[in-house]
């Protein structure tokens, strides 16, 4: 899997009625967050040993505008 920096990303937001995916230009400061909870799920047949499973994931992005964003 190739990384890419962030002057190679694509923005997208959903618009319009029926909702369609449009590409956002001209963006700046983009902070993505991924975040994803933890469930203990320890029991006596682990022997002593802490065991947890993953649950609900969260994105957060907060995008900030240029004069000249376009949609």
């Amino acid at each position: 899997m190739a990384i890419r920096l962030g002057l190679q990303c694509k923005a997208y937001i959903k618009r319009g009625t029926p909702a369609a995916w449009h590409e956002v230009g001209n963006l700046r400061n983009v902070t993505l967050s991924l975040e994803k909870g933890e469930a203990d799920i320890t029991t006596r047949a682990a022997n002593g040993w802490k065991l947890t499973v993953g649950t609900l994931k969260r994105v957060r992005s907060r995008p900030r505008w240029s004069g000249t964003a376009t949609i």
